[in-house]
């Protein structure tokens, strides 16, 4: 997937990101005048990076100072996700799509 002037994507791609924000609403508003984005406004808002083995990413989280929040949960036939707290305490969810 190249586009002019950018090389092929690496690593863990970003599929999915929340915005946390006090006023989710005037973050949204926001974002909607700058790039013209259609978003949700959700409290606690999480961003979520696509991995191929959730566990491996929080062992390495672990290891690098982070810390687990929820562990690794099976939806079946859906997803597994789960969430850790990075050095600076951000929260981030990991998810992989169920095998089909």
């Amino acid at each position: 997937m190249e586009r002019e002037g950018v090389g092929a994507p690496t690593g863990s791609p970003v599929t999915w990101f929340e915005i946390t924000s006090r006023n989710s609403v005037a973050l949204r508003d926001l974002y909607a005048d700058l790039f013209g984005w259609k978003l949700q406004a959700f409290p606690g808002e999480t961003p979520y990076i696509e991995v191929d083995n959730p566990q491996t990413y929080l062992d390495r989280i672990d290891q690098a100072g982070g810390r687990t929040i929820a562990p690794v949960t099976v939806i079946p036939e859906s997803l597994t996700f789960a969430h850790f707290a990075d050095s600076e305490g951000n929260i981030i969810g990991l998810w992989k799509a169920a095998d089909r």
